[in-house]
């Protein structure tokens, strides 16, 4: 019989280190999510509304190529919608969490090039960034794409290390 070998133990610092980003994590949640309905909806963000909710052969659908909209984001907006509701908050949800996820995602990749308190500082950075929690507040892509940016680095970072 094989037997699996345990996991390497964590040190001290790796431990504060964890705690650390997960504070975070947790401090970026807290700046964007209370503030998601604070505001009613702008048209931009009613418009991705109505293509999210209209019928996959609807007229509706056609200007998605005219205002140059992010296709995976009206899926992801409709099934969002069809989850929690159609409130401010729940239209601006996704934005917010892939907001507060990019703080350990930033982290992760500032942590391939720096040290360890750099990227931590990297990560505080975003996290308290009145730019990165105003985009994350927004219902649109802004928060998706810096969220689907620092996870594409990471890949490739990743990658070409193998290589």
């Amino acid at each position: 019989m094989h037997s699996i070998p345990p996991a390497p133990k964590k040190t001290s610092d790796q431990r504060l280190e964890w705690v650390i980003l997960t504070c975070l994590f947790l401090v970026g949640m807290a700046v964007r999510l209370p503030y998601l309905s604070r505001c009613s909806l702008w048209y931009d963000e009613t418009w991705r509304v109505a293509l999210a909710e209209a019928p996959l052969k609807s007229p509706l659908r056609m200007p998605l190529v005219w205002f140059n909209q992010v296709f995976s984001y009206t899926g992801l907006l409709r099934l969002d919608l069809n989850l929690f509701g159609h409130s401010e908050w729940a239209v601006r949800l996704m934005s917010g969490l892939s907001g507060a996820l990019a703080v350990p995602a930033t982290y992760r990749l500032a942590r391939f090039v720096l040290s360890r308190k750099a990227a931590l500082l990297a990560a505080l950075l975003l996290c308290l960034s009145p730019l990165h929690v105003t985009y994350s507040q927004e219902g649109a892509a802004y928060a998706i794409g810096s969220l689907s940016l620092a996870l594409f680095l990471i890949n490739v970072v990743l990658l070409t290390r193998e290589i």
